[in-house]
């Protein structure tokens, strides 16, 4: 007997992705280690050297934290990236400086695991969802948002068939605030985070502090007035316009109510009223 794959279990992608990212991890801070213990080495025995080495270790452990919960873990495995190519950059330019080679494939190495790293991550977002509006980014942001909207217990959706109900709509739409649309996806990944002193991306924080964004938000004024307006119509409309959740609701389609069964509901023609002309004003 075969058994079916969850719908949100990892993919393939996103599987190979958590075994290199906690192989990649182990290496790292292997070499982490070894360039503490033999600086010269990597011509790694000044201040640059040793914070490229805590860079280097530092990024190791964060990818393995990340690898343990690629989805759960997201903030943690992104910083961990970002630290990476730093690290490799880094050890690419002290190498060149210095001319140690071990520094320069050091750099080489490390680069090429967190671009692998990264297109893993993207292409096992990609297996999961094909948006026909949003971005990919912007997509990952409407299911943090529904998510943080949405606070139930009994939920007939999850954030991210909300997220896609939302994609689907805009794309079928064809209204000129699509474009503000976008705009206030990216104000609420890049800029919201700040009212409560978070420097990282709306989607990459855990649900208490988006809910505190979205708080803050919603209780402002000016531009962020809008912004809460636009989080609702996101968020709310298209999930309690979902069938499951009207019928859970005891909402009953016009078409279906019981006063209108055997009601001529065909459309009429009715004769439009002439109205008299205005007698013309005598000079």
């Amino acid at each position: 007997m075969i058994v079916p794959m969850r719908r949100f279990d990892l993919n393939v992608t996103e599987t190979f992705l958590a075994d290199l990212g906690n192989g990649v991890a182990v290496l790292l801070m292997i070499l982490g280690v070894g360039v503490a213990l033999k600086p010269s080495w990597f011509e790694a025995h000044d201040f640059w050297g040793g914070l490229l080495t805590c860079a280097t270790f530092g990024s190791g452990l964060l990818l393995g934290l990340g690898s343990g919960g690629i989805r759960q873990n997201r903030a943690v495995l992104d910083m961990s990236l970002r630290i990476m190519a730093l690290a490799a950059l880094g050890w690419l330019a002290l190498g060149i400086w210095r001319g140690a080679w071990l520094s320069i494939v050091a750099g080489v190495l490390i680069g090429m695991f967190a671009a692998a790293c990264w297109i893993l991550r993207r292409e096992g977002t990609r297996s999961r969802f094909i948006p026909r509006y949003f971005t990919m980014r912007q997509f990952e942001t409407m299911i943090q948002i529904a998510d943080a909207m949405l606070d139930a217990d009994d939920l007939k959706l999850s954030p991210i068939d909300v997220a896609i109900r939302t994609d689907h709509l805009l794309a079928e739409v064809d209204s000129p605030v699509k474009d503000d649309i976008k705009q206030v996806m990216f104000l609420i990944e890049w800029l919201t985070p700040f009212l409560v002193l978070r420097p990282y991306p709306f989607s990459d924080l855990g649900t208490h502090e988006r809910r505190r964004i979205i708080r803050k938000v919603i209780w402002s004024r000016g531009l962020f007035r809008d912004v809460s307006r636009t989080l609702k119509l996101l968020s709310t409309f298209t999930y309690y316009t979902a069938p499951d959740v009207r019928t859970d609701l005891g909402y009953v389609d016009f078409d279906d109510r019981e006063r209108t069964q055997g009601i001529d509901q065909s459309l009429h023609a009715y004769p439009v009223p002439s109205v008299p002309a205005e007698p013309e004003e005598v000079p």
